[in-house]
């Protein structure tokens, strides 16, 4: 072991040398590996309390987590990591934590020869990107130490605001001027991990605080990701407040403040960000381009167009240079490669080629090809991370790991231009699906199976095949082209000829979403009560059956859905956005107009004589009959506040504070004028 030692102190005083962090594969025993890390701290004078040891077994010397905890240390530093594969591989987790080892610090990875050299396709993965990842197998010779390139030495400057490169001090002044400067123009703020933006953040603030009181909101997908944001402040005791908030209650609420920080805003659904554009008008967007943080590639390409549209005057800067190491840092030259953080789309110009979309050739991926080809890979998931804010390199993972997935792309020539990751769920034992409809059993794996087996009473939706849709993503460039439902054509047609029954999706739903689906035949059976926190949006299930069998059960789950919404809007769906309440609605054809003896309530309310409270019901009625009669044709603001007054019951005070009314009698009569115009010439016509 001494000849390990020596060669891990070697390995210690480069990188401290060249201000890097080396990413140690440690191939052997449990034991082996535990007793070496211990000696290396040793020897290297390193204090325990800087080494974390993430794994599912308790390690007496060091801070110990979970596998799957590595999120909870995010702002904390480590001279050492240590994650041990023996148990599970949580990839987000893994990634996050090692964002802590500082400059000069060491990353090891445990790992026993039965999982580094097993034919799984991960493990052949990350023996296939492992150049910058230094492998010490027990029992074998050990590896030589590749010699980092020269780096120029710069000259030491000095900063403002304590910071510790030029472009986090332009950073830090861009932000303040969003509160010095002129209002509804909001700030951009991108870079990778480790390039000092949170800090910027932090520094930013507490200088304006200093200068006058302010009140300032902090917003996040969850309060962990600006843990290191409130470690830079400093908050001047003059009555200025920063104050953590979670998006869905800032939109909930719509508290004052002299400015609103958004950050790691690419896992916060863009729908969202608009709506808080609408409202403030002092903003910063923070968001991390790469990594576990949230997908910054794909936050650009879309909110850079709605920014343009809504504040034409906003800025952008970014944060290239790293700070916390230099570059070509071996371990995050390893973490981007090992889980293609680095993935970029490619540029697509179809207006140069004729027929373009009736072109691309639709295929199911071995996904074995993906380990083999690595620009393949980083075009798939170039595409799934730029499409869904939530894509994780657990999904990675995932799709090499779990036979249950299937993975197509859509090729324009040798170019991918959409792709599609499918669960195959369902095909349950009847007994098992017995137990999960009594709420004994949920299976995982088998999402959209069981719930609907277990919440809709309907057993053969577990007892049959499903193929669920978990990711489709079309590349920008062609999107609104019809490209994505030709997509879902072919899959239709590709699982027909199997023994699949239906196919469904699971999705937050927003108005676009919900439209796209119906326009290629799914329909709503399930709408989650419960909001998810990051997002505000509730979850929606959306299924279509493609064989006989799955007919008798599915037109009977969709009515019951069409049956309970309008009773559920009052109170468990009161706040979902009136736009994907009226794309609901539509599904269904069994609303029906009032009959003839209730149609004085409507008149009386129009005519006045009758006050909102009486007529209430038969506007409920009549507006749910014209919203399913495919008769709207472009949705205004009218029919959304009659939707939120009628529909979902907002109080008064709410909608008239929302469309910015003067009290009661206006948004009563706002309300009588849509019912004139549309709900009374319905039925008189």
């Amino acid at each position: 072991m001494k000849c390990e030692i020596n060669y891990l102190s070697t390995l210690q005083t480069q990188a401290l040398s060249a201000r890097h962090r080396y990413c140690v594969t440690l191939c052997g025993e449990l034991r082996w590996a535990t007793d070496l890390i211990k000696q290396w701290h040793l020897t290297e004078n390193i204090e325990t309390s800087k080494v974390i040891w993430l794994s599912d077994s308790d390690n007496e010397h060091y801070l110990s987590l979970a596998t799957n905890k590595g999120n909870l240390i995010l702002g904390e530093e480590s001279a050492g990591l240590v994650y041990d594969f023996n148990c599970s591989i949580n990839a987000n987790s893994l990634s996050a934590a090692a964002g802590t080892v500082i400059a000069g610090g060491l990353c090891f990875l445990i790992i026993p020869p039965e999982i580094y050299f097993d034919k799984s396709l991960f493990s052949t993965w990350m023996r296939h990107v492992s150049p910058s990842l230094v492998l010490i197998e027990q029992g074998r010779g050990l590896p030589e130490i590749s010699q980092p390139s020269k780096l120029r030495q710069e000259v030491t400057h000095e900063y403002s605001f304590g910071c510790i490169s030029s472009e986090q001090q332009h950073a830090v002044e861009q932000i303040m001027k969003v509160v010095t400067g002129h209002r509804k123009r909001p700030l951009v703020l991108t870079a990778d991990r480790g390039r000092g933006k949170s800090a910027a953040l932090g520094i930013a603030i507490s200088e304006l605080t200093y200068q006058r009181p302010l009140n300032v909101l902090v917003t996040a997908p969850n309060k962990r990701a600006v843990d290191s944001l409130f470690k830079h402040l400093s908050i001047s005791n003059n009555g200025s407040s920063v104050t953590f908030i979670a998006p869905d209650e800032l939109l909930q609420q719509r508290p004052k403040c002299d400015l609103l920080i958004v950050d790691e805003a690419a896992a916060i659904p863009l729908s969202m960000l608009e709506s808080l554009l609408t409202h403030y008008h002092r903003m910063v967007f923070s968001t991390t381009i790469h990594g576990y943080e949230g997908t910054g590639r794909g936050f650009a390409l879309k909110f850079d167009s709605v920014l343009d549209v809504k504040v034409p005057g906003w800025k952008k800067v970014s944060i290239h240079k790293p700070v916390r190491w230099n570059v070509n840092d071996p371990l995050e030259t390893w973490l981007f490669d090992c889980f293609l953080f680095g993935a970029e789309l490619d540029v697509i110009d179809y207006h140069q080629i004729e027929n373009f979309i009736t072109e691309v050739e639709y295929c199911r991926i071995d996904k074995s090809e993906l380990v083999a080809n690595g620009s393949l890979f980083n075009q798939v998931f170039a595409l799934l991370v730029n499409a869904h804010y939530q894509t994780s390199p657990n999904d990675m993972v995932q799709l090499l790991n779990d036979s249950s997935l299937d993975l197509f792309v859509g090729f324009h020539k040798n170019q991918v231009v959409c792709c599609c990751i499918i669960s195959i769920e369902g095909s349950l034992d009847s007994k098992l699906v017995e137990s999960i409809i009594s709420g004994q059993r949920r299976p995982v794996g088998h999402l959209l199976p069981v719930s609907i087996a277990q919440h809709l009473n309907q057993p053969d939706a577990a007892l049959q095949s499903c193929a669920r849709i978990m990711r489709i993503a079309v590349h920008p460039s062609l999107q609104n082209k019809m490209l994505g439902s030709n997509f879902i054509t072919y899959l239709e047609h590709f699982y027909q000829q199997g023994d699949v029954d239906y196919l469904g999706t699971s999705f937050g739903a927003t108005a676009d979403l919900v439209n796209f689906w119906q326009r290629n035949g799914f329909k709503a059976v399930r709408f989650g009560i419960r909001r998810d926190k990051a997002s505000g949006t509730h979850s929606l299930m959306v299924i279509k059956a493609i064989s006989k069998s799955a007919d008798h059960w599915v037109t009977p789950s969709v009515a019951t859905f069409d049956f309970c919404l309008p009773i559920q809007l009052v109170e468990q769906f009161r706040d979902v956005d009136a736009k994907v309440v009226i794309s609901l609605i539509r599904q269904s054809a069994n609303h029906t107009e009032i009959c003839h003896q209730q149609r004085f309530l409507i008149d009386g309310f129009i005519s006045q004589s009758l006050g909102y409270d009486c007529a209430v019901p038969a506007l409920q009625v009549e507006l749910l009959y014209y919203l399913s009669s495919h008769c709207v044709v472009s949705i205004d603001e009218a029919t959304l506040f009659a939707v939120e007054k009628v529909l979902q019951r907002k109080p008064w005070k709410d909608v008239i504070r929302k469309y910015e009314l003067v009290g009661a009698k206006q948004a009563e009569q706002k309300l009588r004028q849509f019912a004139l115009h549309n709900l009374q010439c319905k039925s008189e016509g």
